[in-house]
């Protein structure tokens, strides 16, 4: 309204909007440094004015909201990047693990050992006789299916401890949940009146970011009381103030952790498939994908050496007449680098390596046949030989090596791209918000001295009465 009180009105409206806003740079300029913490943006509405023959006379001004400057649709994508970052960083680690275990850098590894059994066959085909070459052939031969042993160990180390780090990420998982659902319910609460609960949210933003590091999920907010879903593939985690813990089961056949939810209706849902991104997501590619493939590689090398091996052995005799496998013969190829072994009989008595075609002396037909198998190209490893097939299985795993490594630091790159644009826009700039400080302090004063213009109007006034 015009006149005198239309002044004073302006300026307590002023007045007020400005020292709340002063409140809030305050805030913004307190948490410059917090981490997860949202820049605080006013929004301030003119007053609808009144309306006369002469014109339209204004009433203030009021603070309506104080919002969070954020942007959903790039905070989504920064949640996203978090996830596959954390799968690429665990998966990168695991095969780093294996390729260290593979390489043979101390020219003491598989391929090396490999060569020195065929070379051991050679030396008896120089020497049919010779006990000490029989003794190197068993003793080499033992050596192979040590380091099949010790290769198979190094994967099953590497899935058990993805294993457990599974179990443990799933409990951390639960209790980032939970907080997540009780801020859901502090929220709900807390702007039930109106309003929008800031500093809950940016709590609550901070722990979504932690539980994208764990596990891959999406999210929804409700846009009718404030709360945020976390999902899995559609089965809810997080709905509300209501937490569904993800459980842990050891399967009976490969003692591995299977991840379960149960949705409100009790029924069961495994979600292990479903996991695809976070550390969770990297982990169960490692133990259930990448390493078993390596392992089966492993296994059908030593089922193929020992097949083939064993075909030529029992085609000769020994000194002592007799026929046997040098391996035992595995039953199949699943397990058969762990099973590898030289066959008891043969360890145990040197004779039985069955040099030549008969026992007759100097006969080393069979030893020269077994040498030779060092170049053999066999069908069951891709017509590859026994060493050119074991290195295409280091070539391999560090091909996926190098992948991993590409693909972490990509999602590093896109991470940190976000993770800026975020800071820009969300974060809190010290110069602006002194700026800022010292155009709404002015304001302040401004208002003061309107008002104080005012009563000394209005004491005029009265004097003049």
């Amino acid at each position: 309204m015009a006149g005198i009180s239309g002044i004073l009105d302006i300026g307590v409206s002023s007045l007020t909007a400005n020292r709340d806003t002063l409140t809030v740079i305050g805030e913004n300029i307190a948490n410059a440094n917090t981490p997860g913490y949202h820049r605080r943006e006013v929004e301030l509405r003119e007053r609808l004015g009144k309306t006369d023959r002469r014109g339209t006379f204004g009433r203030g001004v009021d603070l309506v909201a104080v919002h969070r400057a954020r942007d959903e649709q790039l905070e989504r994508q920064t949640l996203s990047a978090i996830q596959s970052r954390g799968s690429a960083g665990t998966l990168q680690s695991s095969l780093t693990q294996v390729e260290g275990a593979l390489n043979d850098l101390q020219g003491t590894g598989l391929s090396e050992i490999l060569n020195e059994f065929f070379n051991r066959w050679s030396d008896l085909a120089n020497n049919p006789e010779g006990t000490g070459e029989r003794a190197a052939v068993i003793s080499t031969g033992e050596a192979v299916a040590h380091d099949f042993a010790r290769l198979s160990s190094e994967i099953d180390r590497a899935r058990g401890f993805a294993d457990q780090q599974v179990r443990a990420l799933a409990g951390d998982v639960n209790d980032l949940t939970t907080q997540i659902a009780a801020i859901n319910k502090s929220v709900l609460r807390a702007e039930a009146a109106g309003g929008v609960a800031g500093d809950l949210r940016d709590q609550r933003d901070k722990l979504l970011q932690e539980l994208s590091e764990k596990i891959s999920f999406q999210t929804f907010e409700d846009p009718n009381n404030g709360s945020v879903a976390v999902l899995i593939n559609g089965q809810p985690l997080v709905l509300g103030s209501d937490q569904r813990p993800i459980q842990v089961e050891t399967d009976a056949t490969t003692s591995l952790a299977n991840l379960y939810l149960v949705d409100g209706a009790g029924a069961r849902h495994d979600i292990n498939d479903d996991v695809t991104g976070g550390e969770l997501g990297g982990l169960i590619q490692s133990r259930d994908v990448a390493l078993p493939k390596i392992q089966g590689q492993l296994d059908r090398l030593a089922y193929e050496l020992a097949t083939t091996v064993n075909a030529a052995h029992a085609g000769g005799v020994g000194l002592d007449g007799t026929t046997n496998d040098f391996f035992v013969a595995p039953a199949a190829v699943a397990g058969a680098a762990k099973s590898l072994a030289v066959d008891p009989a043969v360890a145990g008595d040197i004779r039985k390596v069955a040099a030549g075609a008969t026992s007759a002396a100097g006969d080393n037909v069979n030893a020269l046949a077994i040498s030779g198998l060092r170049d053999t190209k066999v069908a069951g490893l891709g017509d590859k030989s026994f060493g050119q097939y074991y290195q295409s299985i280091v070539a391999g795993v560090g091909v996926d090596v190098r992948a991993a490594d590409r693909d972490l630091q990509f999602q590093e790159s896109v991470l940190e791209q976000l993770t800026n644009q975020n800071e820009a826009l969300s974060g809190v700039s010290l110069d602006e918000e002194a700026a800022n400080l010292i155009r709404y302090q002015q304001s302040f004063q401004a208002a003061a001295k309107l008002i104080s213009i005012a009563d000394g109007l209005l004491e005029t006034v009265v004097n003049l009465v």
